[in-house]
């Protein structure tokens, strides 16, 4: 018989979309809560340790990302456990992104290119923000729903706005600034070093709204080109042109809840084959974007408090016009990170791992204890 080795030691705390969480602490068993410390809501087996997440998927419980346990001092929070966003088909794309920008950067500085390697760190310290901001959007969805749970006040669909609306609100708006400055990263390696292009008077493009409007009418066989006017074309509504919409009004207009009619917060339940119907959130962004910005720059388009009440009470969002915060937030900072992972390809310095040897280390080593 061939043997198979124990799970490691390691606990997963998977945060899904909508605010639930699947913990696997040592050993194969799973379960769903709404949130931490909540309730246990439905419990599973997974035949081997690897099988965690394609057993949610098989579930369809979207996993977000996923913080790995490995110690002691990791479950107390004197040091933060690793996170790491999960792309549906691509695996820890993000994380993958920000380590090989950092060994461009590595490998960029033992070169003396600290004209790259200052671009390259700026690209993967980002790369860790996004992550490290869809951590926090994760934990102010999963914080609203597991005190709507303990409290007993789940309802099969509501619309609500609780002490708790602030943090999830500004934990989006933080993530969409954080992917904007990424963008923008990006954009400007793009320019300086893969096409050695400038503004008409010379100075460095730092910006993609910049670098598009150069490209936009670009006749070219290079394919970051097209890609780059494929993604930010507005007319077909590409992914980067409706997220740099959403950033411009929430950064430059208004924040969700003042986009027109009041935003609230909705609570209902999602089927689970094997585990019952559990409480899920859902942050609804606003319609349309790409023309709600520019009608909104207009103006609020409600003279009277009660127009603007009467609007609002009667305003039923729905997730095919209005996506959910958590999972398009989800979705963009994994498209950025494909595309920064694209692109090391085209760096005039490759990635190059960090090695440490006996010429590295200065000194005798001594080791004592207490």
């Amino acid at each position: 018989m061939p043997l198979t080795q124990p799970p490691p030691p390691v606990s997963r705390l998977c945060y899904l979309a909508g605010g639930l969480t699947a913990i696997n602490n040592e050993g194969l068993r799973v379960a769903l809560s709404a949130g931490r410390n909540s309730p246990i809501l439905a419990e599973f087996p997974i035949s081997r340790y690897a099988l965690l997440f394609a057993q949610l998927a098989s579930l369809k419980l979207r996993v977000i990302g996923c913080q790995f346990f490995q110690d002691m001092d990791e479950v107390a929070g004197i040091r933060p456990a690793e996170f790491r966003a999960l792309a549906d088909r691509e695996g820890w794309v993000v994380n993958e992104a920000r380590q090989l920008w950092r060994q461009v950067a590595t490998n960029a500085m033992q070169e003396d290119r600290m004209d790259i390697a200052e671009n390259a760190a700026r690209i993967g310290f980002e790369l860790e923000a996004v992550e490290y901001r869809l951590l926090e959007l994760c934990q102010s969805y999963e914080t609203q729903l597991r005190a709507l749970a303990i409290k007993h006040v789940l309802e099969e669909y509501k619309r609500f706005d609780d002490l708790n609306s602030g943090r999830v609100i500004h934990a989006i708006h933080a993530l969409f600034y954080e992917v904007a400055v990424l963008r923008d990263y990006i954009a400007e390696f793009v320019s300086r070093f893969i096409f050695q292009m400038t503004k008409a008077n010379g100075e460095p493009i730092t910006a993609m709204s910049e670098l598009s409007s150069m490209l936009k009418r670009a006749s070219s066989d290079d394919p970051l080109v097209r890609e780059i006017q494929r993604i930010t074309a507005r007319e077909t509504r590409g992914w980067l042109a409706e997220l740099s919409a959403y950033r411009n009004l929430f950064t430059h207009v208004a924040p969700i809840e003042m986009f027109t009619t009041r935003s609230f917060a909705v609570q209902e339940f999602l089927s689970v084959e094997g585990a019952g119907r559990l409480p899920v959130l859902y942050h609804p962004l606003p319609p349309n974007i790409l023309e709600g910005l520019h009608s909104r720059k207009k103006g609020f388009p409600f003279t009277t408090f009660e127009s603007w009440a009467k609007a609002s009470a009667c305003h039923m969002p729905k997730r095919s016009g209005q996506p959910d915060a958590l999972e398009y937030l989800h979705a963009a900072a994994n498209n950025m990170g494909q595309f920064a992972k694209g692109l090391v390809a085209r760096s005039p310095v490759a990635p190059k791992m960090l090695h440490f040897g006996p010429d590295d280390i200065i000194g005798p080593i001594t080791v004592t204890t207490s």
